[in-house]
């Protein structure tokens, strides 16, 4: 099972991904992070996902509980976000922004979950 976090889960973009990784059986969210809606549900501003998950939005995380983390930060935002150094611990980090997914193609760093078999 992978466990997957995602930084900057209230806007439109996570909500998509948010419905995408609850319905993949192979992935688990472990933490959808917003400063912006800390505390309230997934639900409450995804209302899509209504009785699909009980997750709350937090204000902190934890990259170790992680094995994959999207940077769902508006354009700009997810490039300087703060990651640990490269080691194999670290979760692969992929964003949704245009700025992130321009970057990650130039650098050959962009990856994909693969579909179930």
């Amino acid at each position: 099972m992978i466990r997957a976090g995602i930084i900057g889960g209230a806007g439109y973009t996570a909500g998509e991904l948010i419905r995408i990784l609850l319905n993949h059986p192979g992935v688990q969210i472990a933490f959808v992070h917003s400063e912006s809606s800390a505390g309230k549900y997934l639900w409450e501003v995804h209302q899509g996902i209504f009785g699909d998950t009980d997750l709350k939005f937090s204000d902190n995380f934890d990259l170790d509980a992680v094995d994959v983390l999207f940077l769902c930060s508006r354009s700009g935002r997810s490039i300087p976000f703060p990651l640990p150094s490269k080691s194999s611990t670290s979760p692969r980090t992929t964003g949704t922004s245009t700025t992130a997914m321009c970057t990650a193609c130039r650098n050959g760093s962009g990856r994909r979950l693969r579909e179930p078999a």
